[in-house]
């Protein structure tokens, strides 16, 4: 395993990245329900743990937190990969990013990427905060409707055409779960599928070197 692994991780947005259609839990008043990001970050538990593999073997975890306010919203991201040959790691890929969110609106991201020695980091600009209305991590369904979104491996901003596939059943850890699946095209190349709740369950991409590499929520952590 090498590079390839990442630089398609940054066409999927990652590792990373997801709608207002989605179900308001009975707790929200007023105010919250006008607020989209707060409306689909209070479907999920605080955290939800994401099991990543690469082609069927486990390689690592990923992580999506909420940290939720009256008008304001914080969102920490962490991924860990770690490939191995032999039981001898021959690739390791760390990320993490940061949404801050107010009013409904994305204000702030910055992310951090680690890939073997080398180290990036990304912020949204803010001359772009007007046009991007969400990053490449994938928990705001919202993002759906979208045609462009802040790439938060390559900090640029991609034209995406996200297109719906229909209703199908998953299975995760065991659980299966219906699902509405989707592919977005363009700048990034991937396959998503949220729950009944428009919540982020799976993500899968190709990687450069044609392994498939899927993301896949921890039932129990969804459970409601």
């Amino acid at each position: 395993m090498n590079a390839n692994l990442t630089k398609s991780a940054g066409r999927t947005g990652c590792v990373a990245a997801l709608l207002t259609c989605c179900v308001l839990p009975p707790s929200l008043d007023a105010a919250e329900a006008d607020n989209a990001a707060i409306a689909a970050a209070s479907t999920y538990p605080e955290t939800t743990r994401y099991e990543i593999t690469r082609n069927g073997k486990t390689v690592g975890e990923h992580t999506v937190t909420f940290s939720i306010g009256d008008t304001d919203l914080r969102v920490d991201v962490e991924s860990n990969i770690t490939v191995t040959v032999l039981k001898v790691p021959v690739f390791k890929f760390n990320y993490t990013a940061t949404e801050t969110w107010q009013d409904g609106k994305l204000i702030d991201v910055d992310a951090t990427t680690k890939r073997g020695g080398d180290v990036s980091r990304v912020n949204l600009q803010e001359d772009a905060q007007n046009e991007i209305e969400f990053a490449s991590n994938h928990w705001n369904p919202g993002v759906l409707n979208s045609q462009a979104v802040f790439n938060t491996l390559t900090g640029r901003v991609s034209s995406v055409d996200i297109e719906k596939l229909g209703e199908t059943t998953l299975s995760a850890g065991g659980t299966s779960v219906s699902a509405t699946h989707y592919r977005y095209s363009g700048d990034i190349r991937a396959e998503v599928w949220y729950d009944e709740q428009m919540r982020w369950i799976q993500l899968q991409f190709e990687g450069d070197d044609g392994s498939t590499i899927v993301y896949t929520a921890q039932p129990l952590d969804l459970a409601s």
